[in-house]
């Protein structure tokens, strides 16, 4: 099955990450925008960071996300990235909960 934005894409010639993240894609590097899509739909389905396992996954996606493109926070991005998911199915966890989560574990991971 080909992936709507795919078609979109082949349709309307656009780069991916304009197409995925439309007005918000010049807002940050992409990897950044990869990975706090990455991190609501983990969040979002409720895999929170923890040391190993599908949390340890979460806790290193966190990681990696570029501390100088988030330093004002993360909830408007969060919240375009939680819309997409959002077309997909249903979130177990709200939106302000996963923008916590993610402030929370990055102050976490800053402190060591």
């Amino acid at each position: 099955m080909t992936e709507p934005t795919t078609e979109a894409r082949a349709r309307t010639q656009e780069r991916w990450h304009q197409l995925i993240y439309g007005s918000i894609a010049g807002t940050a590097p992409p990897a950044t925008l990869d990975d706090i899509r990455t991190t609501t739909i983990l969040l979002g389905n409720g895999i929170t960071p923890a040391a190993r396992g599908a949390g340890g996954t979460t806790r290193r996606v966190i990681g990696v996300i570029d501390r100088d493109a988030a330093r004002l926070g993360v909830g408007a991005l969060l919240r375009d990235m939680y819309g997409y998911w959002s077309l997909v199915g249903a979130l177990r966890a709200p939106w302000p909960e996963i923008a916590r989560a993610i402030e929370e574990e990055m102050r976490l991971q800053a402190a060591c």
